[in-house]
């Protein structure tokens, strides 16, 4: 018979490039300009009388204003990464119709670490199966508060990847 066993691959993120994620303002200004094209005919075509349509961004709850990749010291889970290791290896369950099909792979989940170190904004980018991002979500979703990352001295939320792997053995 198979054991289960998930591990966890690392509890650093992903590599990437140092960005700043800014909400965009709430009203967009789109101008429009006339466009021919060969042997179609110019067509009228009436704007509002200022030639701007306004457009409504949505935001999304949850998100700050800012969200980071990498910082100067990055979030960290509460006793560092054993901790972590720990943590992951007495919550999981894996599925038990996966192991008896013999599914395994990475699932990778990105969250945000705030300034207070709590966690939100679980995204699921890529997994080999539904029932593991299932998982692997429940999983990410029973963590405690983390120790947030520092950027200038300052506490300031975070991007954070996890890549769970789950593997018969």
């Amino acid at each position: 018979m198979n054991k289960s066993i998930a591990l966890l691959l690392c509890s650093s993120p992903l590599l990437g490039f140092t960005q700043t994620v800014k909400p965009k303002e709430k009203e967009q200004k789109i101008q429009f300009e006339e466009i021919r094209i060969q042997e179609i005919p110019a067509q009228e075509v009436s704007f509002p009388s200022d030639s701007e349509i306004r457009v409504e961004m949505e935001e999304q709850p949850g998100i700050p204003d800012s969200v980071f990749t990498i910082v100067e010291q990055m979030p960290e889970f509460p006793g560092g990464k054993e901790a972590f290791s720990q943590f992951i290896a007495k919550h999981i369950k894996y599925p038990q119709s996966l192991v008896e099909q013999g599914v395994e792979g990475n699932v990778y989940i990105r969250f945000i670490v705030h300034s207070n170190g709590a966690l939100s904004s679980f995204q699921v980018l890529r997994s080999p199966n539904p029932e593991l991002s299932k998982e692997g979500l429940r999983l990410m979703k029973l963590m405690p508060n983390w120790i947030p990352g520092k950027n200038m001295g300052k506490n300031v939320p975070v991007y954070y990847i996890v890549p769970v792997r789950f593997k018969l053995q």
